[in-house]
């Protein structure tokens, strides 16, 4: 049976052992970086990644594939000397994180970099960044080569805040920011946080399943021209309102956004092309509000793209 679809929360019931999502980079859902490009603090990328710096400025890559590499990954690298850090955070969510008080977990991943300060780091809900145990190898040895680090950590009895996955240019457990130069970088790859004190090797899982479990924080809908994006009703004056459904339920009430435009078609004419708006977003779906300045009047009609593209975004 072709399997085109999974519920995220389903595959968590299934025991996936990684508890990090699209840690294997592959799912890039807000655009294609392949190339080097300068990034902004707190920027999401390839999803579910938050890119971080501060103090410098840098780039981010996304990494496909090439001969001798079978593993999607992120690079990231700095375009000034200062002190400061650049970093890829992944949040957990809350409800997610009282369950792992006092549990021991290990974080681990291929990385290049050429930083002796190119490490694993763990945000402890609440208490700081987390010490790891004394036999994890948690930072890069700066040598340029492909190594693996581990990190190893209990989580404190009680969590009740931010709990945080962390790989960058830092100082252990963040104590202050090192010192970095221009062409400081990482690369990350197989990204794994499982629960014990062994690593093991990563797992991989289906591209369906690893983007229906994004998806419950992002989604992109694309449509091509002439694509039906819904049957809108009619609201008031030339307005008209509609629904579109999410393809994954969200954590929470998203905010959306589009770019492109629409048009309405209704008893064999068109409208001129409008801008859509957003209003009544739920977990489950936006409805779009859309009012054309000429065309039909019937009370309803068809939401066609002209090039249309909606963001919804439930991101922490």
């Amino acid at each position: 049976m072709a399997l085109s679809k999974v519920n995220p929360n389903f595959v968590n019931q299934l025991g996936r052992k990684n508890f990090l999502i699209n840690g294997g980079f592959e799912i890039s859902q807000r655009g294609t970086y392949t190339s080097a490009a300068a990034y902004n603090d707190g920027t999401y990328l390839v999803d579910r990644w938050e890119t971080l710096r501060d103090g410098v400025t840098a780039t981010f890559q996304h990494l496909v594939p090439v001969a001798g590499e079978s593993s999607y990954g992120a690079k990231l690298t700095a375009t000034s000397s200062t002190s400061g850090t650049i970093r890829l955070r992944q949040r957990f969510e809350i409800p997610n994180i009282y369950k792992w008080a006092g549990r021991t977990f290990t974080l681990s991943a291929r990385v290049k970099s050429n930083s002796s300060n190119a490490r694993l780091m763990m945000y402890g809900g609440g208490g700081g960044y987390v010490t790891m145990t004394s036999d994890s190898n948690d930072s890069h040895t700066g040598g340029g080569a492909m190594e693996t680090l581990t990190a190893t950590f209990t989580t404190a009895g009680s969590i009740s805040s931010e709990f945080a996955a962390f790989v960058g240019i830092d100082n252990a457990r963040s104590t202050s920011d090192p010192t970095i130069a221009s062409g400081d970088y990482f690369e990350v790859y197989d990204f794994q946080m499982e629960e014990g004190s062994q690593a093991s090797t990563f797992e991989n899982r289906s591209t369906a399943e690893e983007l229906a479990a994004c998806q419950r924080y992002f989604e992109q809908q694309h449509y091509h021209a002439n694509d039906q994006v819904c049957v809108s009703m009619k609201w008031s004056g030339y307005g008209y309102m509609g629904h579109i459904t999410c393809m994954e339920v969200k954590r929470t009430e998203p905010t959306v956004s589009s770019t492109g435009i629409v048009k309405h078609m209704g008893q064999a004419s068109f409208s001129n092309t409008v801008s859509p708006t957003w209003q009544y977003m739920t977990p489950q779906g936006v409805g779009i509000y859309s009012t054309p300045s000429s065309g039909p009047t019937g009370n309803a009609v068809l939401i066609l793209s002209e090039g249309f593209t909606v963001n919804i975004d439930a991101e922490l």
